[in-house]
């Protein structure tokens, strides 16, 4: 897996980073990699609503955009992580947790926000590409955006 020697390496090293879903003041992050809760005064630091965790930069970077948009009116109802549940047959078989869902000119649309890599994601990462997959199956109507970065 390149430089890593597994993904739970790759995800415990990859820079993590907190923002205000209200104002988009992104959370300072340590030269440790300790990331904390910005301190703009939004809201209650501990409501996961206002003050939302992202695995990565990049994934934070497009939350502030989608944030601004919102701000602007050119898109309504983002939200983070959202799950939907992948069930075939009547059986429950996982859940995809797309990066965000916003409504865009009267279009649900869920967003997935992956890093540019040589060979593509989908090698890197087969069980998202399962997933992504199945979700496409199962929710034929909804949008589904992959931005790489």
């Amino acid at each position: 897996m390149g430089r890593w020697r597994s993904r739970a390496d790759a995800y415990a090293s990859a820079r993590k980073g907190f923002l205000c879903f209200k104002c988009g003041a992104p959370g300072p992050i340590d030269p440790d990699g300790t990331a904390w809760i910005p301190d703009c005064g939004c809201g209650d630091p501990a409501d996961a609503e206002v003050y939302v965790f992202f695995d990565s930069l990049i994934e934070r970077e497009r939350a502030a955009e989608l944030v601004r948009m919102q701000r602007l009116g050119q898109i309504a109802g983002l939200k983070a992580h959202p799950r939907f549940a992948l069930v075939v047959n009547g059986q429950h078989v996982g859940t995809y947790e797309a990066d965000f869902v916003y409504t865009e000119r009267g279009q649900a649309v869920a967003q997935e926000v992956k890093p540019a890599m040589r060979g593509g994601w989908e090698r890197r990462d087969p069980l998202a590409a399962l997933k992504i997959r199945v979700f496409r199956a199962l929710y034929p109507n909804q949008r589904l955006d992959i931005l790489e970065r």
